[in-house]
Formats: C-alpha cells, sequence, structure tokens
C-alpha cells in the first residue's frame, strides 16, 4: 500500500519534519511521483521507520541507527546494543556519585544553617601568662 506523507506520518504518530529527517539518513526512502513530486511511502518504509525508533529509543544516535536498519548483521546490532549498555551504565555511576556528593553537600548545609548568625562562646582552658622582672640589687 503506498501513503502520502500526511497519511503516513498520521499512521506513525510522527511529524512530517520527521519523516523528512529520516529520509535525510536514508532510513525511509519514498517513490517520488515525477509529475507532482509527492513522496509515496509504503510497508517497507513502515518497518524501517518503526525498527529506526526503537533503536532511538534505546538512545543509539540516528546515524548509527540508520546503519543499523539498512544492512546490519545480528552481532553487528548486538554489539552496539552491549556499547550502548556500558555507556548507559557508566552514566549511572556518575549520576550516583553526584547524587551521593549533593546529598552530602546537603546536610553540611544544614548543619552549618542552624548556627548562622549565632554568635557562642567556647571555654578554653585558661591560659597564664608568666611575668618576668628582672631586678637589679645593688
Amino acid at each position: 500500500m503506498k501513503y502520502t506523507i500526511n497519511e503516513f506520518a498520521k499512521l506513525l504518530g510522527v511529524t512530517v519534519d520527521t519523516l523528512r529527517l529520516y529520509e535525510k539518513y536514508e532510513i525511509i526512502k519514498p517513490i517520488k511521483n515525477e509529475k507532482n513530486n509527492y513522496r509515496y511511502f509504503d510497508d517497507f518504509d513502515a518497518r524501517n521507520m518503526l525498527m529506526s525508533r526503537w533503536y532511538r529509543s534505546l538512545e543509539i544516535p540516528i546515524h548509527e541507527t540508520a546503519r543499523l536498519t539498512r544492512q546490519a548483521s545480528f552481532e553487528y546490532i548486538t554489539e552496539k546494543i552491549k556499547e550502548r549498555q556500558r555507556i548507559l551504565e557508566g552514566e549511572i555511576k556518575k549520576k550516583t556519585m553526584l547524587l551521593s556528593k549533593m546529598a552530602e553537600i546537603t546536610v553540611n548545609f544544614q548543619e552549618k544553617g542552624k548556627n548562622l548568625n549565632k554568635c557562642t562562646l567556647k571555654k578554653l582552658p585558661g591560659i597564664y601568662r608568666i611575668r618576668q622582672t628582672i631586678e637589679i640589687i645593688w
């Protein structure tokens, strides 16, 4: 079946601009009518669009998504997903450490905030000063 760009966008739940972007990356390849320059999309374009959207949901960059959709082997797809997993694990580790540091800073601020604008006297052990005099006896 053939769809116009507006029909195809509605069918897939994306914008016309999104379709143009995916066409630019050759993920979808509509048939162009030479008489009126209209683009017509088919079921293969829908399959490619849905597969590439799935890859994008895994936060794989669109240029890599195009390659995966066009001619990637099973092994290559698996490796790219594992690579994205490693990147995500690193981001999670970094964000977890940042979250921990922010909690530590919050506790410190709360403690410091209790004593803000307050004066306290500390009792220290007495300091004695011995006065030395030199007496000259004649």
